[in-house]
């Protein structure tokens, strides 16, 4: 508050170009810096104001990349709040700046960045439009970090996300059995939440191409990280509900009870 106060204050104080722009450059910084701290605190509401103000200013100083970053923003915070179509299309002027700035040489953001406009089709039911993205993020993460990194394994679990949502379960279980596989190459500590959620998505493809045995082994491991980390209130519920079942035709009553509790 106090800052933001100081910061407006020299804006009016300026005297010349080059004093307003220097003052314009601190007041959105001050904006954007106020709008991620609310990002991170879940205020949403008073994250798209604050990134919306930083935007009017970045606009007036034609000050391209960290317009791009704060429209990325301002779309990650719609898409928390379902407006997909309106989180798409800040997402793709953010992307269209960024590939205007750096043409040919994509930087790992981008990488992110296209990774929330196939979240964005996906939510909007496009489907192919989704996995156009999916595929291009994994080729920029590859390109990047290479094959045996967790970014890389996340642009796979996005990719065996998108083929449960179609129900094409044995090309999921491929794309997120690599994606395992590098999780555990590369030691991801079992508190790591999108390890975790990789898990519950084996799990469910697993039971669902009826490969159960493998299934339930992988199940008992996650369970005891779900309830090791405290991750029961964030878990998939679909995966949940399938392992009962399946606990229940093997006989294994005690357990099943312990999970559906």
């Amino acid at each position: 508050s106090d800052i933001l106060e100081y910061r407006n204050e020299n804006l009016k104080n300026a005297v010349g170009d080059t004093e307003e722009k220097a003052a314009l450059k601190g007041l959105a910084s001050i904006y954007h810096g106020i709008a991620v701290l609310n990002s991170k605190l879940d205020k949403i509401s008073e994250a798209i104001e604050y990134y919306t103000k930083a935007m009017e200013v970045q606009t007036q100083l034609d000050d391209e990349v960290e317009l791009a970053e704060s429209l990325h923003n301002l779309g990650v915070m719609y898409m928390k709040i379902g407006k997909h179509q309106q989180a798409l299309d800040l997402c793709t002027n953010s992307l269209k700046i960024y590939q205007s700035v750096y043409f040919t040489n994509q930087p790992p953001v981008i990488g992110v960045m296209i990774g929330n406009i196939a979240a964005c089709y996906r939510n909007l039911g496009q489907v192919e439009e989704a996995e156009a993205m999916y595929k291009k993020a994994l080729e920029i993460a590859e390109r990047a970090v290479g094959r045996q990194h967790p970014q890389f394994a996340l642009g796979l679990m996005n990719l065996g996300t998108l083929e449960i949502n179609r129900q094409r379960f044995d090309q999921a279980e491929i794309y997120i059995r690599e994606c395992i596989e590098i999780f555990e190459k590369c030691e991801t500590p079992e508190c790591d939440c999108d390890y975790y959620k990789s898990l519950e998505k084996f799990v469910y493809v697993l039971i669902k191409v009826n490969k159960i045995q493998e299934a339930r082994d992988r199940f008992n491991k996650m369970f005891k990280i779900a309830v090791k980390e405290k991750f029961l209130d964030i878990s998939w519920p679909n995966t949940y509900v399938l392992m009962v079942d399946c606990l229940i035709e093997l006989k294994q009553f005690k357990l099943a009870h312990d999970v559906a509790m």
